[in-house]
């Protein structure tokens, strides 16, 4: 008796084990192949070996350790946990993920605190010594918001091998390259990338050698695509499609925006290299904000760099054939491009012959020195750290000469480091703080570090006695993009006078992304940099004095008129400055974001996997035929343990 009640709970036990959904494993996915793979980590000479999955119908696409690939962009270890449901939580001291292979999703309790903290230096190059970004947590504003990225809706896999979970390459890339830090996969071996630096360790030729696709990296990349823009594009205000993206997701925003958005559907989904760039360029004349997103950059760098290759050739013919005279629209990303590049150059060349009118106090590599009258002018093009020396400088001239006004030109400013906004922010305005809005997460966040103010090597009270008393004026127009545009927004609402036009915009951090094709584009990111309240910056900083620019920029850096409008600005009715900026800069703030839109179902390829559906419909059913067997043994037990009892009887 005793056997038989112990056959009938072994057997309940190992029937119950049966039907608990173990998850995607690489053996429930399809036939693959364990491969180690040379991993160059940010340098052509520095190498590791990561253990990837092929898969016989996904060939060209490495399946990564999620551990493995962390470890390489972070200074903290990760580690994994097999939760034995399917389920694996990879984290390291900062926070975790949980990824999901029945369902196809990731969860993260804090995107930010995972995500941000303790990458490897995204840029090598940049000492920024004079800021301390690790004082202090991300002061978040308001509740912590989790974020579930669903990536079964976009056909993306996530499967289990060994106690350890793995991602397609690019998908992981993506979903961390908030870092700046990125991976590729190349003629067999992968690259790890900043995405900051000026030029490829990597010889990447074989991108546009070959000018048809494999079927695999066709379907992949423009899942992969819709995934990328639906959860990690900001998508700011200037942008044609964003409104539409964030209502419908990427893939049935170019089914119903237009006809050429859905044409550019058609050309993102072909086996042509050559279709697959017109289509993203056709894209850039939606996503155009400013500069931050040009999906079809990668053909452009092409182009301009091998003119000659059957590429260039080939695109080139494609985007101007007489065949097709309706395909000049692909074109219209260069010619804008063109067209941005002269009107720089223009503007250029004005202030250029404007400035040689002044005394030339100094002048480093990246940044000069001029003053007219008793007004100091300091000149740079590029937010970089090499520039934060001559600035301080500049002031401590002005400050003992006694100077009236300080200018940051900005007028030629397309952006870089918010490190170097941080720095001038602090000595120009007392205060440096920037606030954040991620539209992944919809968290609104403060970032406050310390700076060292006197550069001294030391963060101490006395970086709190660097002051000046100057009147501070920044000069922008419409080129003064990105960071550019983020010190003049940030500053007239510590009441520095703007002078000039109506600064560029770019309220999203640059992200350069890349596609599993190996072509780079850059991108709006999630991060998007906005005043106190939320309402985002990039409308641009509108001028307390405006210049005039309607016929030429001969007349755009007129010294006197510029002195003469800081004068009026600061001696405006005897009010305090800082309520005169902010009352004025209220009235140019956008619309605050709203919390982030739920990507929608997509249809066709991104639509829901079908190897999911057979997936969910195969745990049913064994579910239903375990609980039949399991009723029929018990009954049979039971009958048998009747008449066993009788026969004893």
């Amino acid at each position: 008796m005793k056997r038989i009640l112990s056959l009938i709970i072994v057997v309940i036990m190992l029937a119950a084990a049966a039907i608990v959904p173990v998850g995607a494993t690489a053996d429930d996915k399809g036939a693959f192949k364990k491969k180690s793979v040379t991993a160059h980590i940010f340098k052509k000479d520095k190498t590791a070996t990561l253990n990837c999955l092929f898969f016989d119908d996904m060939p060209n696409i490495p399946y990564v350790n999620a551990e493995e690939y962390l470890n390489q962009i972070y200074t903290i270890e990760f580690s994994t946990v097999d939760n034995r449901d399917g389920t694996y939580t990879v984290k390291n001291d900062n926070g975790e993920m949980v990824v999901d292979t029945v369902k196809d999703t990731v969860h993260f309790d804090c995107y930010e605190d995972l995500v941000y903290y303790d990458s490897v230096d995204a840029n090598e190059e940049e000492d920024a010594d004079y800021i301390d970004w690790d004082t202090d947590a991300l002061d978040y504003q308001g509740k912590i918001n989790s974020v579930d990225l669903d990536l079964g809706k976009y056909d993306l896999d996530l499967v289990g091998d060994s106690g350890k979970a793995y991602f397609p390459l690019s998908t992981i890339s993506d979903i961390f390259s908030d870092t700046y830090l990125s991976a590729i996969y190349l003629d067999g071996e992968i690259y790890f990338i900043r995405s900051q630096d000026e030029e490829a360790y990597y010889d990447d030729s074989s991108v546009f050698r070959s000018l048809s696709r494999s079927k695999d990296i066709t379907k992949y990349a423009y899942n992969e695509l819709c995934f990328m823009i639906d959860y990690f594009y900001g998508r700011p205000s200037k942008a044609e499609i964003s409104d539409e993206i964030k209502e419908k997701g990427l893939d049935a925003a170019l089914d119903s925006y237009d006809s050429s958005t859905a044409r550019a559907k058609e050309l993102l989904r072909s086996d042509s290299l050559i279709d697959f760039c017109k289509g993203l360029m056709l894209l850039d004349n939606y996503f155009a904000d400013g500069g931050h997103t040009m999906l079809g950059v990668g053909a452009i760098l092409e182009i301009n760099n091998n003119t000659d290759s059957d590429f260039s050739t080939e695109l080139i013919k494609s985007l101007y054939s007489p065949d097709n005279p309706t395909d000049a629209m692909f074109a219209a990303p260069l010619l804008k491009l063109s067209n941005e590049s002269s009107d720089q150059s223009t503007l250029s060349s004005a202030k250029d012959d404007a400035f040689e009118d002044l005394k030339s106090v100094k002048k480093w590599d990246d940044a000069e020195f001029f003053e007219h009258d008793k007004t100091g002018y300091f000149v740079f093009d590029e937010f970089k750290s090499a520039v934060v020396e001559p600035f301080k400088w500049s002031l401590d001239y002005a400050d003992e000469h006694k100077y009236k006004n300080f200018v940051v030109d900005l007028t030629t400013n397309s952006g870089g480091s918010q490190a170097v906004v941080f720095y001038m922010l602090s000595v120009m305005c007392g205060e440096s703080a920037i606030y954040q809005y991620n539209t992944l997460t919809g968290n609104l966040y403060k970032e406050d570090p310390v700076i060292d103010r006197n550069l001294d090597g030391k963060f101490d009270d006395k970086d709190k006695d660097v002051k000046y008393d100057l009147n501070f004026a920044i000069l922008t127009s419409h080129h003064s993009f990105s960071s550019g545009n983020m010190l003049p927004c940030l500053a007239k609402k510590q009441g520095v006078a703007i002078i000039g036009e109506t600064s560029g915009g770019g309220t999203c951090a640059l992200a350069m992304r890349y596609l599993p094709d190996g072509m780079s584009c850059y991108m709006s990111s999630d991060m998007v940099i906005t005043y106190p309240d939320g309402t985002d910056v990039d409308a641009g900083a509108e001028p307390d004095t405006e210049l005039d620019v309607s016929d030429s920029y001969e007349r755009f850096y007129d010294f006197d008129k510029i002195d003469d409008g800081i004068d009026r600005f600061y001696n405006h009715k005897g009010a305090d400055p800082t309520e005169v900026s902010t009352e004025k800069a209220t009235e140019d703030t956008t619309e605050k974001p709203t919390e982030p839109a739920e990507p929608t179902e997509a249809s066709s390829s991104s639509s829901l996997s079908g190897r999911s559906i057979a997936s969910d419909l195969t745990i049913l059913y064994i579910i239903i035929g375990a609980m039949a067997v399991i009723l029929i043994i018990i009954i049979i037990l039971i009958v048998v343990l009747i008449k066993s009892s009788k026969k004893k009887k």
